[in-house]
């Protein structure tokens, strides 16, 4: 099991969430080859609102409704399967990596514990991992390798001593 690496209240969460916005969009804008600067990102979040999106797809309800029941997995492991999950399984007809990860993160925020956001500089191996996935269906090394890589959050809000060395 995947301990939660963060221990923030909801509200901490969100103003560390607001105070990385700009990059989280920044990062994640680059699966679909966006080239932006930062700050053009952040100018672009500025004047753009964007209107929700709905999912009514029963096996996928179902699938997010068994996966965030489950007592055995930390909120951390369940939102990086629901990422990989919704990405993988390309429910919309695009921005399904996008998406994804602002879902994970909308349930990483609301429980306090961080945010998932690959760094720039570990892509290649991530795209190689995420392809691995996508051609075998097995999550359990893009899983392990983005708790370690991919959890974000200020190291006094870690909750194990294991972690902060």
């Amino acid at each position: 099991m995947f301990e939660d690496k963060y221990s923030f209240s909801q509200d901490q969460n969100r103003r560390f969430a607001k105070m990385n916005l700009t990059r989280l969009v920044f990062t994640n804008s680059k699966f679909v080859g966006v080239n932006t600067t930062l700050p053009q990102t952040q100018t672009i979040i500025d004047g753009v609102g964007v209107n929700g999106i709905s999912i009514d797809e029963h096996a996928e309800e179902n699938y997010l409704q068994e996966l965030l029941k489950d007592k055995n997995k930390s909120v951390t492991e369940k939102s990086i399967e629901i990422m990989y999950h919704l990405m993988k399984n390309k429910i919309f007809r695009n921005g399904n990596k996008r998406t994804a990860t602002l879902v994970a993160n909308k349930y990483m925020i609301d429980n306090g514990v961080g945010l998932i956001n690959i760094p720039l500089y570990c892509w290649d191996e991530w795209n190689k991992l995420i392809s691995d996935y996508y051609y075998d269906n097995d999550m359990s090394k893009i899983k392990e390798w983005t708790y370690k890589v991919g959890i974000q959050g200020i190291d006094i809000f870690k909750t194990n001593t294991k972690d902060k060395q």
